[in-house]
């Protein structure tokens, strides 16, 4: 039985640096720690928690620097969520899709203004099997 956690809080703020201290878990104990810059071309992070699951949080401008798509995945290693994830709308009603692809397992994401943001997801393949997650926020 396959099982997907999603978690999403977006805080709405100033204007501030698109930058997010992200970090991957394996049953609450941290794997992997990396800041994402969505203002560069370090606007990802990943962990491989085994050789068909992928942990990768990611940052993208949405309209301009001071809106960004905040998301964590887990996928397929061989699957880039920034590149099926998209930002829609206007200004005024922003809003996340996700075009459907095989190899997702779970996503949370969001469209966010820094400098307060929060994001988070986890995927449980089991009953009984490590909890895996992946949270950013605003450092």
């Amino acid at each position: 039985m396959l099982i997907s956690l999603i978690a999403i809080n977006p805080l709405f703020c100033s204007a501030h640096a698109a930058k997010f201290n992200c970090n991957f878990l394996n049953d609450g104990a941290s794997v992997k720690t990396c800041t994402i810059d969505s203002d560069s071309a370090g606007n990802y992070c990943q962990f491989d928690y085994s050789a068909s699951i992928k942990g990768s949080c990611f940052g993208v401008p949405f309209f301009s620097p001071d809106v960004v798509i905040l998301a964590c995945a887990f996928h397929d290693p061989a699957l880039k969520p920034w590149e099926v994830a998209r930002g829609t709308g206007d200004r005024s009603k922003p809003s996340l899709t996700v075009t459907a692809s095989p190899g997702f397992l779970s996503l949370g994401g969001a469209v966010v203004k820094p400098p307060e943001a929060y994001i988070g997801a986890a995927y449980l393949e089991k009953a009984g099997a490590a909890r895996l997650e992946a949270n950013c926020s605003t450092p």
